[in-house]
């Protein structure tokens, strides 16, 4: 597990950041990785979507089955991805709602006119229900 670990102006000791929160003292297993400077995390294990509030920014890899999450823009969990193996054209945007467990498949990172996908909406039924799955299967549970 890798989790980066950096000092924090307002704090006076050393500080994990998990996403948008900041947890003193405590690191969360399921989270393989964040980035500080962009809130994303790596999650490749079933983690509660209430963890990160009732709403959250996630970035899915269709063939490796693991997630970024937390991140404020797409673009960004999506190079958090990419950091870590993951190929561009696997990984579609989408957002994920913890008291309703909805998901909606926006993201500007979807769009894709060559590939078909000429909207922000992921068009494609398969690649949706992969996604669907994917969330559903780690933060929701």
């Amino acid at each position: 597990m890798t989790l980066e670990i950096f000092r924090s102006a307002s704090y006076n000791s050393s500080v994990f950041r998990c996403g948008a929160a900041v947890a003193q003292g405590t690191v969360n297993p399921l989270v393989v990785g964040s980035n500080p400077t962009t809130g994303a995390m790596i999650i490749r294990e079933k983690t509660p979507l209430n963890t990160f509030g009732d709403f959250i920014k996630v970035v899915v890899d269709i063939e490796r089955n693991i997630l970024s999450a937390g991140c404020e823009l797409h673009i960004d969990c999506a190079e958090e991805l990419e950091k870590d193996g993951s190929q561009l054209a696997n990984l579609w945007g989408a957002n994920a709602y913890s008291k309703t467990k909805q998901i909606d498949f926006v993201s500007l990172i979807n769009i894709r006119p060559a590939t078909g996908n000429r909207t922000m909406e992921i068009e494609n039924p398969e690649i949706r229900k992969k996604v669907e799955v994917i969330i559903q299967n780690i933060l929701f549970q």
